[in-house]
């Protein structure tokens, strides 16, 4: 009995090798893909929360009196500063800032501001426009102001503002704009006879734009 050509024809083979081939290249390419975005997010979350964080930098203030080209002495006023009722006084101000970040701080602009019976009486420059604080490092700035006061017995009480306005490069396209304001009350007796400044109080508070 002869066959008709039909069934002579043998059946295609179903191309499944090739398709499943096809297949585990696509996972592994997605897979890869995957793997180098979790990478670079994991990346940028470290560096988001380690160099790229700005820190507040740190303000400090210490302060001293001096007469008009002669230091005041404990429980001694100079008479070259005394002028019936007032007082020539030189009210000196170390400051001290630290940066926390990994990135240097560049001040741009520093004054100090001196109050006394909510009166200015006197403001100070540091003699250098601009500084830098090294990255993880820490800055002293010296700056004084002339002031003049009514004489008084007991003690002094001046309040003073200082303010400090940076910025913080992280590159060459990222930056953070830092104030610094440190506020204090100082508290002088020029009678005294173990310590001029007997007291001070700072406050301070860092802006981050």
């Amino acid at each position: 009995m002869s066959q008709s050509p039909e069934e002579e024809k043998p059946l295609a083979a179903a191309p499944s090798s090739s398709i499943s081939s096809h297949y585990q290249i696509c996972i592994k390419c997605c897979g890869c893909f995957a793997a180098v975005f979790l990478i670079a997010i994991t990346t940028a979350l470290i560096l988001t929360f380690t160099i790229f964080r700005v820190r507040d930098p740190v303000l400090t203030a210490d302060f001293h009196i001096r007469g008009v080209g002669e230091r005041l002495e404990s429980g001694f006023i100079p008479s070259n500063i005394v002028h019936g009722t007032t007082l020539n006084l030189t009210f000196e101000a170390s400051l001290s800032v630290r940066n926390p970040n990994l990135a240097h701080f560049m001040i741009r602009h520093a004054a100090l501001l001196v109050y006394y019976h909510g009166q200015l009486v006197g403001q100070a420059e540091p003699s250098s426009v601009e500084e830098v604080v090294p990255a993880r490092a820490s800055l002293t700035m010296n700056m004084s102001a002339d002031i003049t006061v009514e004489r008084d017995d007991g003690i002094l009480i001046f309040y003073t503002n200082t303010k400090i306005n940076g910025v913080v490069r992280i590159s060459s396209v990222s930056m953070r704009h830092i104030t610094l304001n440190t506020n204090c009350s100082v508290y002088v007796n020029i009678s005294s006879s173990s310590s001029l400044i007997q007291q001070q109080n700072c406050t301070g508070r860092a802006f981050l734009k």
